[in-house]
């Protein structure tokens, strides 16, 4: 199995999210209230697996990781690989204890799905401050992949889109903008 890039993971997600939210008509309901939001994403990120090939999803898998993708069934000391850990987390106040959470795992892609009410200038300062916390670790894994997803939070949602940046372990980089929810 081909590890899964940021690019990718953005662009699938994306297009695919697009597609959920025109066949659910109340998704804005939902958008505005954390529990059924949480409810509809969390469904949602299951059932895209296997547009990566993998059919192999947990939720609330050790270490409490909101979903994580495998390569293969098992339990803790057989032999899998965890292809995507994913942590969603609706409070744009709390969203740093989950990448901390993150950069405990091996996990061959570490996805953050976050919402934000700050401009762009805050969250290029937040994203600068989660470089400096990165690196202030010892231990990383090699070749660290990450994608940091950033929503608008509901009463935000006509101020700004939802914006992608990949990381290495070194350089945080914005990937291609892709409109999700506005066409609706």
């Amino acid at each position: 199995m081909k590890t899964i890039k940021p690019e990718l993971f953005w662009k699938v997600f994306a297009v695919e999210l697009n597609k959920a939210l025109k066949e659910e008509r109340k998704w804005f309901d939902y958008y505005c209230d954390n529990k059924k939001w949480t409810k509809f994403i969390f469904k949602f990120l299951t059932n895209l697996s296997p547009k990566f090939g993998i059919e192999v999803t947990m939720r609330e898998h050790w270490p409490k990781i909101d979903i994580s993708y495998y390569d293969k069934p098992g339990d803790e000391w057989d032999m899998w690989a965890s292809e995507v850990a994913i942590e969603h987390e609706n409070d744009p106040k709390t969203w740093r204890v989950e990448l901390c959470k993150l950069m405990l795992l091996n996990s061959g892609l570490k996805v953050l799905i976050a919402y934000r009410n700050i401009t762009d200038r805050e969250l290029d300062k937040e994203l600068k401050d989660f470089i400096k916390i990165y690196k202030s670790r010892k231990y990383h894994q090699v070749n660290d992949s990450w994608i940091l997803i950033f929503g608008p939070t509901a009463d935000m949602y006509d101020k700004y889109d939802f914006v992608a940046y990949k990381f290495n372990g070194k350089n945080i980089t914005k990937l291609e903008d892709i409109a999700i929810g506005r066409e609706l």
